[in-house]
């Protein structure tokens, strides 16, 4: 081969490279744009199903008040003398040797145990005051949280609602709603009325991966939309049930769930109660909330709820104690 053949064998070369490098580099944006879209469908389900299972887990811790009440007080500290033991046998057990005695150290030694047995006197009195501390601290918040506990097994108001506030941590629960108000109705009831926001939670589109792997968005059926706004709601209400009962000893919780709906005669889009559920403690205690359906769940209490697959709800009245 002449020179003109090997230049022209090396071009061929290069230009292989070239398209091997780019071919590769289509492949791996290929893949990372594939990764990209499993993620995003995965991220859009989770989403979905985040919002249509509210009602699965709980915040609030269940708390027994009245075993709380039935708690015992703390007990006083004993005062021990373990360092002033140990110097007092040290001054006792103490024989001067005869190199003390030659060297006319006797009395320092013992001075020097005197001493040691008043610092060993104070460190003991000193462990003894922290103790006596602690307990007077631990006997106050025992006084607090048991007068706590008998006020809110007496239903007093004040302190149930700081309960809820304490305990409840409705902030800290995505999806809930945008505000929630408690009013208690006498001392086993509670009346309380959620501010769903299903325009904002609720997607209008959804995710799907073609068969090429690339991602396909779709605006979601109104039926479909309805459907996950409906088990939104209805999750939401039951979670909030079930957050109040770990919290408050009442029997039952009337929950309204209010959205903006249009309101016909004005033509204005007004807050309304579109889920009005009265939900009693031992029904609630009965569920398998793991496993439940959270519309079909209202079955199981007595609720007004006006819901069409197509139309979605409508106002409904609103239960009262």
């Amino acid at each position: 081969m002449g020179w003109k053949g090997t230049v022209r064998a090396m071009a061929a070369a290069s230009r292989r490279v070239q398209r091997e490098n780019v071919r590769r580099q289509k492949n791996q944006e290929k893949i990372i744009a594939l990764g990209e879209a499993q993620e995003a469908v995965r991220e859009y389900d989770r989403y979905i199903s985040a919002i249509t299972s509210l009602q699965k887990s709980v915040l609030a811790k269940e708390t027994n008040w009245a075993n709380i009440f039935r708690e015992s007080s703390p007990v006083p500290p004993v005062k021990k003398e373990f360092f002033t033991d140990q110097a007092q046998k040290k001054i006792t057990s103490y024989k001067p040797t005869v190199f003390h005695r030659w060297f006319g150290i006797e009395e320092k030694v013992k001075n020097k145990l005197q001493k040691n047995f008043k610092n060993s006197l104070e460190k003991d009195q000193k462990i003894f005051d922290a103790e006596i501390d602690k307990f007077n601290l631990e006997k106050e918040k025992y006084k607090d949280r048991r007068d706590f506990s008998r006020r809110i097994i007496d239903g007093d108001s004040e302190c149930m609602l700081k309960a809820i506030d304490e305990l409840g941590k409705f902030s800290d629960i995505e999806h809930i709603g945008k505000h929630i108000s408690i009013v208690l109705e006498g001392k086993n009831n509670v009346l309380i009325s959620i501010d769903v926001h299903g325009e904002e939670i609720v997607p209008d589109e959804k995710y799907t991966l073609r068969q090429s792997g690339s991602i396909s968005t779709k605006k979601i059926s109104k039926g479909d939309f309805n459907l996950i706004y409906q088990d939104y709601v209805c999750g939401a209400v039951l979670r909030v049930a079930r957050e109040i009962f770990n919290i408050l000893p009442v029997n039952s919780v009337i929950i309204n769930a209010k959205d903006a709906l249009l309101n016909s005669a004005t033509g204005h889009l007004e807050n309304q109660v579109i889920l009005s559920a009265l939900l009693m403690r031992d029904t609630v205690n009965e569920l398998n909330f793991i496993t439940l359906d959270p519309s079909d769940c209202m079955k199981n209490f007595s609720h007004n709820m006006n819901f069409k697959k197509n139309v979605g709800f409508k106002p409904v009245e609103i239960f009262s104690f």
